[in-house]
């Protein structure tokens, strides 16, 4: 069960903050950019994978496709948005493991 179904089944409804980021709380537009992002995680299963997998692929796995699409398969752009959900979500010890393999990332490609 992806993060969305887990939001919807605690009775949140799914806004943003002030800095942009989706959060819990029952603002409309936040509601329809957690739409959209569930609509394209479901579109992304059935073109990605075979049918027989579709109703089996996680949405983390469809995720981590657009996410990687998107940033063209640039490993550190995709570093470094898995280092801001991270955060987002206080998962700060693991976040430091992962800022240290940008860090050497970004010292490797100077």
């Amino acid at each position: 069960m992806g993060a969305h179904e887990n939001l919807e089944q605690s009775g949140k409804n799914v806004s943003q903050d002030g800095l942009g980021s989706i959060t819990a709380g029952d603002t409309v537009e936040g509601e329809k950019t957690m739409s959209t992002l569930k609509e394209m995680i479901d579109k992304q299963k059935k073109v990605s994978f075979v049918p027989d997998y579709v109703d089996k692929a996680t949405d983390e796995e469809a995720l981590g496709l657009i996410v990687s699409n998107y940033f063209q398969w640039d490993g550190l752009a995709i570093l470094k948005t898995l280092s801001s959900a991270l955060e987002d979500a206080n998962f700060h010890t693991e976040n430091e493991k992962i800022q240290a393999i940008i860090d050497e990332l970004e010292k490797g490609a100077a």
